[in-house]
């Protein structure tokens, strides 16, 4: 990624499924996690931002799965 877009953050892509399985991706890196919650705790400890956001999931379905 071009450092001029960086903004002082490496930025990530996040999406989730329709059957709420996501999916955290960089140049490089793919990662899966259960929840879109467990996602979001990981982008922000690594310092990244979320640039992309694809978010198909219920949010129905989230609260059953707590």
């Amino acid at each position: 990624m071009h450092p001029a877009l960086l903004d002082g953050h490496p930025r990530a892509t996040i999406i989730e499924s329709f059957l709420g399985e996501v999916m955290v991706i960089r140049p490089g890196f793919k990662m899966s996690f259960q929840s879109l919650r467990e996602a979001q705790r990981f982008i922000f400890k690594k310092g990244w931002e979320i640039n992309v956001e694809i978010i198909k999931g219920s949010a129905i379905s989230r609260r059953i799965r707590k």
